[in-house]
């Protein structure tokens, strides 16, 4: 599936209520959608995150023509993600980091010092937006 054909998909769901409040997640409004190859570099993905002037966004990607999703967050008042959260190293590819999330069960990983604080992926339930 080429990053186009997740555009599409990912246009498919801002089209209903359901897919645009999971496309959310809670995050702000203004949070972008980042769309990239699973191949992708977590520094990579972070550096095209930080360039928008919001804190956060979702990335997705295809992989075996499935849509993959991962919401990229600064910790959040008090949460110190270095404590509940495996460590990502920044040359990890981000489909290894889904891969990881999918054979181990681990949601939540630890990014390093982004935003000038602790931050994490996390993967979010992809169930209802998919199907």
């Amino acid at each position: 599936m080429s990053n186009i054909d997740v555009a599409k998909e990912v246009a498919k769901l801002y089209a209903t209520q359901e897919g645009r409040e999971f496309l959310r997640g809670g995050r702000d409004k203004k949070a972008p959608v980042v769309i990239c190859e699973s191949s992708d570099l977590v520094s990579d993905v972070l550096r095209r995150v930080m360039n928008h002037d919001t804190e956060g966004a979702l990335v997705v990607f295809a992989q075996s023509d499935d849509l993959r999703f991962i919401n990229i967050r600064p910790a959040f008042g008090g949460e110190d993600a270095s404590l509940s959260s495996q460590l990502v190293g920044y040359e990890t590819q981000i489909g290894m980091l889904y891969d990881t999330a999918a054979a181990t069960g681990e949601k939540r990983f630890h990014l390093g010092s982004v935003w000038n604080r602790d931050s994490v992926a996390t993967i979010p339930q992809l169930a209802a937006a998919t199907s």
